[in-house]
């Protein structure tokens, strides 16, 4: 559950570096890309986590 937790703060984290980012440059190309690669992340996360509800349910 620990490890769960870390990867959602990271994440979370990333996504408001990201805005910042955004925010002080104004720029909504960066905006977007940050949007693309914060979502990638989360859905590796929700992939490594289903796998691992897999292996733990057999």
């Amino acid at each position: 559950m620990g490890d769960k937790l870390k990867l959602i703060m990271v994440s979370v984290g990333l996504s408001l570096i990201a805005w910042l980012f955004w925010y002080l440059t104004g720029k909504n190309g960066f905006y977007l890309i940050g949007l693309v690669v914060v979502f990638s992340i989360i859905e590796r996360i929700y992939k490594k986590v289903v796998k691992q509800g897999t292996k733990s349910n057999r």
